[in-house]
Parts: C-alpha cells; structure tokens; sequence
C-alpha cells in the first residue's frame, strides 16, 4: 500500500507562487525548504505541472514597420539567449534533482537491504523459537509423565508407609501391655526369691538338724535334694523371667526405631512429591513466556515485511518519474542548441 503523500498540490502551487511574488525562481528544493516535509520525488511533478501553467504564451498576428521588427528581433533573440541560460540552469537544477533522487533511492534500497536482513534474522530466530517451543513442549509432556509416575509411585509409597506404621503402632502397643505387665512379673520373681532364700535357710537348718539322728539326716537329706530342686526350677524361671523382660524391650527398641523409620519415609515422598509439583508449574511458566516472546516476534516480522513492500513500491515510483522528469529537459536543451 502506498504511503500517504504529506504535501499537497495546492500547497505547492501556492508555495511557487509566492515564491515568484517575491521575485525568486522556484525549486522544488526551495519548496521542500518553505514547507518543511515531504520529499524531491514528491514535490518535482506537481513542480513541472506548475512551471506548464505558469507559462504565458502570447501569439500576435499584427504587422510592425521594419525598425519595430528589428528591435523585436533583437529582443526576441536576447530573450531566447535568456531561455537557453534559463533551461541550461534549469537542466542543472534537473540533474542536481537527479542526483538527489539517485542518493534518495540509495538510501531507500540501504533500508531495503538493512530491512530485509533484519527480516531473515527474525525469520530465523523464530524457527528457532518453534524449535525451542516443540523441545519445551515434549520436556513439559515427559516431565508431566515422570510426575504422575513419581507421584503415583509416592503415593504408593506413602501408603506403604502408613501400613508400616500402622503395624508398628500395634507392635508398640502391644508392648506396652507387656512393660504395664513387668510389675507383676518382677513381684513374682521377688516372691521366688524370698521362696529361694526361705527355701536355703531351711536347707541350711536342715543340715544342721541332720546331725542329730541319722534317720534325721536321711529325711533331712531327702529334704535338702527337694529344696535343691525348688531351687533350681526357681533359678531357671528367673533366669527365664529375666531372658523375656530382655527380649521385650529389644522388640520395644525395634518397633520404636521402625515407626520413626516409617514416619521419616512418608516426610520424604511427601517432600518428593511437593518438589515434583513445583517443577511442573516452574516448566509450565515457561512454556508461557516462550510463546509470549513468539507472538511478538511474529509482529515485529509483519511490520517490517510491510516496510519492506512500502519502501519497495515508493522505489518503483520514484525511479519512474525520475526518467519522466529528465526526457524533457534534455530534448529542450538539444532543441534550443
């Protein structure tokens, strides 16, 4: 689409004309001067339609004495010396104009260039990004997968876990049970030791009453191997005693290590799975901001493509009217030579 002109005809035919009022030989350069915007390919036609309307022709027909003839002649040939130095200014004007819509398009087609380059960059940069967003794409799909496992696995986990406490939570109460019933198991083991120590002192008395009579002794001694067998079915249930208060409180000590266990387990997949999630969120943040910086990336290319159809056209444009513009000047120069 082509640019909006930003200077009118009637802008400069009225520029032209008060320039000529005040005794000056409008340029368009003078006129891009006076009005301050647009360009020399701009201003020149509109110039050249004013320069064909300022032109007064005056035909006459009437017939003048010879001494009037000559003086007009004269006249009429210093007036055309006067032209020739008019049109070879103006052709100087026309090239310099030349000149300057030559350097104008020269630095159109730098843009052009400079445009088209920054057009293959972005070009570039967002094949890149489409290839960053795919790789992003199918790391968020692979890291959503690896969650869900992760936490399908966690929960399984956790729940595992809980079982285990669960079942340690019973072993450690019915531990308890057991240690609330030591009391009575140490008072009976007391009780056979005061049965152990009645039971010597009476073997102790026995012996000494074994001395009195041998029908004594043999009775005292069948006493004593009694005594000694109390004793040691005593000793044994001791030492039984003794071996299952041991062995209570290592079950104790054990199911008390494997419900902390258990707990620390389940502190951890819950941690696991916390730090899983925030990961996904972190990579969907991502995602997000990537196809922001897409989307504007894809404006950016729009604007200068445009640019670059715009600068082009006005190139075609003002290379024709240049060539316009210098024909005919240089055939009125040839013709007056």
């Amino acid at each position: 689409m082509p640019r909006e002109a930003t200077i009118t005809e009637d802008q400069v035919f009225a520029i032209c004309d008060r320039l000529k009022g005040e005794g000056k030989n409008p340029t368009p350069r003078m006129v891009l001067q006076e009005h301050g915007s647009g360009s020399l390919g701009t201003i020149h036609p509109i110039w050249k339609r004013w320069k064909v309307r300022d032109k007064v022709q005056v035909e006459t027909t009437l017939t003048l004495p010879a001494n009037i003839q000559r003086v007009l002649l004269e006249f009429i040939a210093q007036e055309i010396e006067r032209a020739k130095a008019d049109l070879t200014t103006q052709l100087h004007e026309a090239q310099q104009q030349a000149e300057d819509l030559a350097k104008e398009n020269e630095r159109y087609f730098e843009r052009i260039d400079t445009l088209a380059k920054n057009a293959e960059q972005l070009q570039a940069e967002n094949q890149q990004l489409t290839g960053r967003v795919a790789a992003l794409t199918e790391e968020i799909e692979q890291v959503r997968a690896d969650s869900a496992q992760q936490i399908a696995e966690a929960r399984t986990e956790a729940q595992h876990e809980r079982e285990v406490a669960e079942q340690a939570r019973q072993s450690l109460a019915r531990a308890e049970l057991r240690l609330e019933a030591m009391p009575g198991m140490e008072r009976q083991l007391r009780e056979l030791r005061e049965q152990l120590d009645a039971e010597r002192k009476a073997r102790t008395d026995a012996e000494k009453a074994a001395a009195v009579s041998a029908a004594e002794r043999e009775a005292a001694l069948r006493q004593v191997e009694d005594i000694r067998k109390q004793v040691t079915t005593s000793e044994q249930r001791e030492a039984a005693i003794h071996q299952e208060i041991t062995s209570l409180r290592g079950q104790i000590e054990a199911e008390r290590q494997a419900h902390a266990a258990a707990e620390k387990a389940a502190a951890i997949a819950g941690a696991e799975r916390d730090a899983a999630q925030h990961q996904m969120e972190e990579t969907r943040a991502q995602v997000q901001t990537s196809e922001q910086h897409i989307a504007e990336l894809r404006d950016q290319l729009a604007s200068v493509l445009k640019a670059v159809d715009t600068l082009s056209h006005a190139k075609r444009t003002k290379g024709s009217s240049a060539k316009k513009e210098l024909g005919p000047h240089a055939t009125s120069v040839k013709k007056s030579k």
